[in-house]
């Protein structure tokens, strides 16, 4: 009764997860129901004391042997398509597996290209702008006042360059006001040496001539 019980038990949980046929879990129930009526006919025996005639039933060939044969071929069916399922759960996850790590390499390598191509395209946008004013910093410092970098953008290093170039362009009007100031006093010191040397000569000949009078 105990076995029974579970048997029954155990059925409605394949009915509930069963994926194949619902023909075979049908006929194991039925097989089920079929074979208490073959175990009370075998227990009356018993109790009869026909002890010969329950054996045979319990034989290959008996009533019982026959029914047991009949209910392990359903169960077989039923094991050999959970086996079945099983393997192939297996297979789709191990294929799916496969595809999932091919997919996810051929992303990381896409992810690591573009990286690759945005870092040196990031490399370059920076190496050019400093390169063109450590060249304009470069002649400038060699006395090149004209000198400007010349580099335009949006950016900060566009920024830079725009206070570098304005910078330059200070300095090369302050230096070239210095030279026009230090030249204009050039001449102003030499009229004013002239202007010196004349008076003193001016002066020796309105001496000399005094003297001679």
């Amino acid at each position: 009764d105990v076995f029974d019980a579970d048997a029954t038990r155990q059925i409605d949980v394949l009915h509930d997860r069963y994926l194949g046929d619902r023909q075979h879990l049908d006929e194991v129930a039925a097989a089920v129901v079929q074979f208490r009526t073959v175990r009370a006919e075998s227990i009356r025996l018993l109790r009869e004391g026909k002890a010969a005639e329950l054996i045979e039933r319990l034989g290959p060939n008996g009533a019982v042997g026959l029914h047991v044969a009949k209910m392990l071929a359903c169960i077989k069916a039923i094991d050999d398509f959970a086996l079945n399922k099983g393997d192939q759960f297996y297979r789709d996850a191990t294929e799916l597996n496969d595809t999932l790590t091919r997919n996810l390499a051929v992303i990381v390598a896409v992810i690591l290209l573009v990286s690759m191509f945005v870092s040196y395209l990031l490399l370059q946008g920076i190496k050019g702008p400093i390169e063109q004013l450590t060249a304009a910093t470069e002649q400038f410092r060699q006395g090149k006042m004209d000198t400007r970098c010349g580099y335009v953008s949006a950016n900060e290093f566009g920024t830079l360059s725009a206070s570098f170039d304005a910078m330059a362009d200070t300095i090369e009007t302050e230096t070239r006001l210095n030279e026009q100031a230090a030249q204009l006093a050039g001449v102003m010191l030499r009229e004013t040496e002239a202007r010196a040397f004349f008076r003193a000569l001016l002066r020796a000949l309105v001496e000399h001539t005094g003297s001679e009078i």
